[in-house]
């Protein structure tokens, strides 16, 4: 930048005094740290949409640890329901979700009688067998 008068000289300063406080390490830091937050943000939303995915699909297989399938959780726990129970159950495991509003998800199994079928998440699981256990 040119300088030819006084003015001129005022404004050349000017911006070299911006230019070295943007290049000034700490400023170059923080822009840097503000970038490095940003990502990490992303990231975040990122994971957070993956594991959501994740839990989809794996209530989708029938291979979630937070929701269970009737068949799933007599199998798991060693309940030793029949086919007949196991049925009878479900219904009123879904009758017991849909009264309080609990998520219920759907599954494929791996058994073509039944196709897909209802997975209800662990503590409906609690709250329906402790209520079925106190009052019979």
């Amino acid at each position: 930048m040119l300088q030819r008068n006084e003015q001129g000289k005022k404004f050349r300063q000017y911006f070299i005094s911006v230019e070295d406080a943007w290049n000034s390490p700490d400023k170059v830091m923080e822009r840097a740290l503000q970038i490095a937050h940003r990502r990490a943000l992303e990231a975040e939303r990122r994971i957070f949409a993956l594991a959501e995915e994740n839990e989809t699909l794996e209530v989708a297989l029938n291979t979630s640890l937070k929701f269970y399938t009737v068949a799933k959780y007599n199998k798991t726990f060693h309940m030793g329901w029949s086919l007949s129970q196991c049925q009878a159950i479900g219904k009123q495991l879904t009758a017991y979700c849909r009264a309080r509003a609990i998520e219920v998800r759907s599954c494929e199994t791996n058994d073509e009688r039944f196709g897909v079928v209802n997975s209800y998440p662990c503590s409906a699981w609690e709250s329906f067998l402790e209520k079925a256990l106190c009052c019979g």
